[in-house]
């Protein structure tokens, strides 16, 4: 066990963290594949289908046909994250002609009216089909996975060693850490949407009774109620399979920003918090993507803001077994400008491989690069 037991650790997940169990990544969402795969968990309706099939076939083919010359010069393709955004921009411009022929299209009435209010409320509808659909697509590798695989092992045995100076910072839809609670029967997990400001409390008087779980895009199990006047967000199993529910998910786009600055806030400033006070952050499987901006600028001002030993300070950034990629060069260099450059480690090994090794640096071995795993 660790020699330093009041050393706070963050761990700050992305897609990759998932990946070996199965969970998809942003690119592999929103495709005719995965549809078919969410059939048993989703239960889509005729006009749900419809949706998918229209933005799969329709959109992407729009997409394609009004990439910039520059963009078609580079061979550069629209990836899904930047597709979601652009169809959000028109929802909020939808005076457009793009706006008007999008709307015309999805309206499935035959009594399109062509007013803008109609033309936005078209388009919004296809996003959170996308929504509900992206909600299903990133939750199902868990429920198809088999019990007794032993994929699950490296992620039980972090799990069951996480300390009550522990926070996880993630920006997965899946639920898989809440899974890992269940399958492992520890009790008084934090699952918190809106949690205290004293969870955060973690010294020899005032312990912290568990590691704190902070979702700051959402979760695929979490919807928005209609029938109340006052944002809020609920927790049921399966939410995705009920047609008419506003799952409350930060897509890319405006959807991001509304949930980091109403419903989430609390859970933003809490996550920014947990940042300064960290004094060994492990960035698994997330790599700042570029649709990303306000993640990327809190996790590097917290960074930055943060007072802590040298001695006691260690980032791993785990993206993979390349430590050459091009992701992780970028992180490396976003991070090392906010972090003690000399502390910040690449790790080229794969999420599992880091989880189920890794406890506490080891600060003298530390320096060179290397850690001890007990």
């Amino acid at each position: 066990m660790s020699t330093h037991p009041f050393l706070k650790h963050v761990y700050v997940l992305g897609a990759g963290f998932s990946r070996p169990l199965g969970g998809p990544l942003f690119d592999d969402l929103l495709t005719s594949a995965m549809r078919v795969r969410t059939v048993d968990f989703l239960k889509p309706d005729a006009e749900h289908q419809r949706l998918m099939k229209f933005f799969e076939q329709e959109w992407r083919s729009h997409v394609r046909d009004t990439r910039s010359e520059v963009e078609l010069h580079l061979g550069k393709k629209m990836n899904v994250e930047e597709q979601l955004e652009r169809l959000d921009y028109l929802s909020h411009r939808p005076a457009s002609s793009i706006a008007r022929e999008l709307a015309r299209s999805l309206c499935s009435t035959g009594h399109y009216t062509d007013d803008l209010e109609e033309r936005r409320r078209e388009i919004v509808r296809l996003l959170n089909a996308c929504k509900r659909q992206i909600a299903a697509e990133t939750d199902c590798f868990i429920h198809e996975l088999p019990d007794k695989s032993d994929r699950w092992k490296p992620y039980e045995t972090w799990f069951r060693r996480l300390s009550s100076n522990d926070t996880i910072i993630t920006f997965n839809y899946d639920t898989l850490v809440e899974t890992l609670s269940d399958r492992t029967n520890r009790g008084g997990f934090y699952k918190s949407i809106d949690p205290s400001p004293n969870d955060l409390i973690v010294d020899a008087y005032h312990p912290r009774q568990a590691p704190l779980l902070l979702k700051l895009h959402g979760s695929a199990n979490w919807y928005q109620p209609t029938d109340s006047l006052i944002p809020q967000i609920r927790v049921k199993s399966f939410a995705y399979a009920d047609s008419n529910a506003n799952i409350a998910i930060g897509i890319p786009g405006t959807g991001k920003v509304d949930l980091a600055n109403d419903n989430l806030r609390t859970v933003w400033e809490l996550a920014k918090k947990s940042l300064e006070e960290a004094n060994i952050v492990s960035v698994i499987g997330y790599s700042m993507p570029a649709t990303d901006n306000i993640a990327r600028n809190m996790i590097v001002e917290a960074l930055a803001k943060g007072k802590r030993s040298v001695n006691q300070a260690a980032l791993n950034i785990v993206l993979g077994p390349s430590s050459q990629s091009l992701e992780a060069m970028r992180l490396n260099a976003i991070l090392s400008q906010a972090f003690c450059a000399e502390r910040v480690f690449l790790r080229p090994m794969y999420a599992q491989d880091f989880i189920e090794q890794y406890i506490r640096t080891d600060f003298d071995s530390a320096s060179s690069g290397s850690f001890n795993a007990s």
